[in-house]
């Protein structure tokens, strides 16, 4: 079947136009599915980092507490609960986002009451040190833990006990959260590499039609014009 001409023109002409149809459509795609993994991979950072911020709050909310018994001032006891409120909003936002986590729901829920806990402890340190700071500084200076220091032996158990408890729950959900970002890293970056490729393989194929009807074109054209010039010698030479 012989085409036309002006189809075979219009055939080359339309090759661009729907190499930039598909490229278009291509990088719309590929720049939405980089969004996606853009989005996945900061609000997996994002979890473990504030996870790292709670590991530290923590540790401000103990030292705060050994400040107030050694000196009882009381900026100690408010820095220390400046660092439980940081800590109980770290806490808050992991536990809304424990999907991003899989396999650690269960010490994502264990997670407000270790921190409540630490935090008792804590304040039934610093009530002691109001009501009777001589038997808080006999248990925590030498170890008394009966009598009038059984309390204060008490107070600083919890504090301890829920530290114990909190640490394999913090480094538990500490490595899901590292993995999870490391998995959305790569996903993000194999997402990149096949846009690329996607890319790179339309445009070479639009190359390649392009040059072969171009090639094709140019060959019916020069048979063409050879007839018409041929035609053209006979008429003058007659």
């Amino acid at each position: 079947m012989r085409i036309p001409l002006a189809g075979q023109l219009a055939a080359a002409f339309a090759v661009p136009i729907v190499a930039l149809v598909l490229v278009t459509g291509a990088v719309s795609l590929g720049f939405s599915q980089l969004h996606s993994a853009k989005q996945e991979l900061t609000a997996k950072a994002d979890l473990r980092g504030r996870v790292h911020d709670i590991t530290l709050k923590i540790t401000e909310m103990r030292l705060a507490t050994r400040g107030y018994v050694l000196t009882a001032k009381p900026s100690f006891q408010t820095q220390r609960l400046e660092a439980m409120d940081a800590a109980r909003l770290d806490v808050a936002y992991v536990d809304a986002r424990a999907a991003l986590l899989p396999g650690v729901a269960a010490e994502v829920g264990h997670f407000p009451a270790l921190v409540e806990e630490i935090n008792t402890g804590c304040a039934g340190v610093e009530e002691l040190v109001r009501s009777d700071h001589d038997a808080v500084m006999g248990f925590y200076t030498k170890s008394y833990k009966t009598g009038r220091y059984a309390a204060a032996a008490e107070a600083f158990r919890k504090a301890s006990d829920g530290q114990k408890a909190l640490d394999p729950v913090l480094a538990t959900i500490d490595v899901a959260a590292t993995s999870s970002a490391d998995a959305a890293s790569v996903a993000f970056d194999a997402t990149l590499t096949r846009l690329s490729f996607i890319m790179l393989g339309v445009t070479l194929a639009t190359i390649a039609v392009t040059v072969a009807l171009t090639v094709l074109l140019s060959r019916r054209m020069s048979k063409r014009l050879g007839r018409v010039s041929s035609a053209l010698a006979q008429m003058v030479s007659e």
